[in-house]
């Protein structure tokens, strides 16, 4: 049963990102004065629909990889949609175009911003104690007399200021015997420990784990670690865009719905509500960075099209356009394609 709850908190998390996404689009319509015709979370059959008193229908459809706004003049069904109406999103000013599409991104990165801040302030990190909390048997630190409890206070002579420290000198020793000085308890004591190499892990060890502690940041803390690692997060994405387009390496790395769901699915179920909210801001920060990419179909591309038509002074030919959006649907579709094969290939291998 709990197995279950896992992969459905794990399909969950897509129908929530996708939201967000879509919501950031609805509401900066709804704040421009754009009527909004449908508001869909998924594509394909709609299996749940209801209109608001507004007029707004709202919708959940079947595959949970996508959604989307539409507005009056996007077609599909209702003479409302025509293109002829005058409400016709066309019509619209650009900048209140442009603001719906790049208020599906931000809302991403905001949403992004928000889970990091969670697990910051209210959940909190795993941090290094300095004292060392398990000995392993057997091993170089055993044999020398030392405690779980204990702390290094130097090495050869010199202090130490962080596990971190300690960690890469006794790396740097080569096997070659050292001297720590031991704080325990009121008491400091000298060891003589020779690290030995370890293979599995390409250094010298002395054969200790130290201890770890939950910690939360404070509020200027947590935006400040939030903020850095939504932009590693967008450096590595971008990485990883440049590197597939240009390069025609790392395509590996990339990850249908399967692919992502088996993954949050596994980190969730090891690492429990702080992993599923890094995922939920590493997906969302994914989905708002690739949306900006200038394929036909994505908001990228819908900003460029805004922006010839600002500089022509009158809008794109509507047919060459929409030309250009099955085109990039296609270009994407295909592209998921690759992408779940290699997933279904290695669910199936692993």
């Amino acid at each position: 049963m709990a197995n279950i709850l896992y992969w459905v908190a794990a399909i969950g998390l897509f129908g929530i990102v996708i939201l967000v996404h879509e919501l950031g689009h609805f509401w900066a319509a709804k704040l421009t004065g754009i009527p909004v015709v449908e508001f869909a979370v998924g594509l394909g059959p709609k299996i749940f629909a209801r209109r608001s008193k507004a007029g707004v229908l709202f919708t959940l459809r079947v595959f949970p990889i996508g959604g989307f706004c539409r507005f009056v003049g996007d077609g599909e069904d209702g003479e409302e949609d025509g293109l002829g109406h005058p409400r016709a999103y066309y019509k619209e000013k650009i900048w209140k175009r442009a603001a719906v599409s790049l208020s599906g991104p931000l809302m991403n990165y905001i949403a992004a911003f928000v889970f990091l801040m969670i697990i910051f302030m209210g959940i909190g990190v795993q941090s290094i104690d300095h004292t060392v909390g398990e000995v392993t048997p057997s091993s170089p630190a055993e044999m020398a007399g030392l405690l779980p409890g204990d702390r290094f206070a130097a090495i050869d002579g010199q202090a130490v200021a962080s596990p971190q420290e300690a960690t890469e000198r006794i790396s740097a020793a080569q096997g070659a015997e050292m001297l720590f000085a031991v704080q325990r308890g009121q008491e400091q004591v000298e060891l003589r420990i020779r690290p030995e190499w370890d293979e599995a892990e390409g250094r010298a060890m002395i054969g200790i784990r130290y201890g770890t502690h939950i910690a939360r940041l404070g509020l200027a803390d947590s935006a400040r670690t939030t903020w850095g690692s939504i932009q590693l997060m967008s450096r590595l994405v971008v990485d990883l865009i440049r590197d597939a387009i240009f390069r025609g390496e790392g395509t590996q790395n990339f990850a249908s719905p399967i692919g992502v769901a088996v993954d949050v699915r596994r980190e969730t179920q090891e690492g429990g509500l702080p992993s599923y909210l890094f995922i939920a801001s590493l997906i969302s920060v994914n989905l708002g960075l690739f949306n900006l990419l200038p394929i036909p179909g994505l908001d990228g591309c819908k900003l460029i099209f805004l922006l010839i038509e600002k500089i022509r002074g009158k809008r794109l030919d509507p047919n060459k356009e929409g030309v250009a959006v099955l085109v990039g649907f296609a270009l994407l579709a295909g592209l998921m394609v690759v992408v779940m094969y290699q997933d279904i290939v290695r669910l199936v291998g692993g």
